[in-house]
This record gives structure tokens, sequence and C-alpha cells, in this order.
């Protein structure tokens, strides 16, 4: 029996220990960490100018593991056409789908789409804290309680807001005349 032959992963880096009859018989040794073939001294891979182009072009949102499982694919595959067939396709459906084709509002027009989201946001904000102050009858520690924020942002947002409470005095409740 001959020695193992060590292949090197050209994808991970792990040392592979390849038996010689496996070699001899013409089976494709894999690699043991990543799963990706080895290579075994045939015809490197190569990659055509028009696949280099379209690698150069696409954006790769996947980043380094969406083009090493490219070159996997070109690898196993012995041929780059089924690749660039598809990022052909992934760069035709990006190209109808760009922002170029959506209206972007303007300057102004995002400005004021902000201040109309941060005016509504503080109107609820208001809103709630009106409605806990009244639960509670104006009791702003058991509001602030309620509204799991401190007492110290109660009263700012109190006066922020202008809230006033309402006068007792009208009220006729328990008073004696």
């Amino acid at each position: 029996m001959s020695e193992p032959r060590l292949i090197r992963c050209p994808w991970c880096g792990a040392t592979n220990r390849v038996p010689q009859e496996k070699l001899d018989q013409g089976l494709a040794p894999v690699c043991g960490r990543c799963k990706a073939p080895l290579p075994v001294g045939g015809k490197p891979v190569t990659v055509g100018d028009a696949t280099l182009e379209l690698f150069r072009g696409y954006d790769w949102p996947g980043n380094v593991r969406e083009l090493e499982n490219m070159m996997r694919r070109i690898a196993v595959l012995g041929s780059d056409e089924q690749v660039a067939e598809e990022l052909r396709a992934r760069n035709a459906a990006r190209a109808t789908i760009t922002f170029a084709t959506v209206p972007r509002p303007s300057d102004g027009e995002a400005r004021g789409r902000k201040e109309i989201l941060r005016a509504a946001a503080r109107e609820a904000e208001r809103t709630v804290l009106l409605a806990a102050l009244e639960r509670f009858r104006w009791n702003r520690l058991r509001a602030s309680e309620l509204l799991g924020i401190s007492y110290r942002s109660v009263l700012y947002k109190i006066a922020d807001y202008h809230l006033q409470p309402p006068d007792r005095s009208t009220n006729s409740e328990g008073s004696v005349a």
C-alpha cells in the first residue's frame, strides 16, 4: 500500500490525506473540511475574460463567500459558462429594479416628511402622556411608572408640551360649603 498524498485545499487551506488508490481509480477527492473538490494535478480551472468582466461588474452582496462559491462551481463543472449565465441573469434582474426608476424625494420634500413624522411622534407622545396623567389624576410618579420612564422625564415632558393639570377649584367633589 502506498503512502497517502497530501493535497492542500485552495478554498479553506486544509491539508487532506488522499489515498493514492483513490487517485489511481479516477475518483475526485473532496476536502474534508469544506467539501470542495481538491486539485489533483489535472487541468487548472480557467475563467474566461467575459466571465471575469461579469465578476467585476457584479456587486457581490454575499461578499467573498459568494465569490468562493462561484469559483467552486466553476471547478466542479469544469467550465464557467453556467456561472456566467447565472451572473448575466442576476445583473439583468438588478437592472430592472434600480434606484433610478424609483422617484427620490428632493431635499425639501425629505425635510418636510421628516418634520411631519417628528410632529406626529410628538403629538402621539403628548397624547399618551396626557392619558397617563389623567388616569392617575395627575399623579406624576404613578404616570412615570406606567410609562416606564423616569419621574424627571415626565416633568420635562409636561413642561415641553405645556401641559397644565385641571383646575381643581371648580370641582365641587368633596368641598364643604
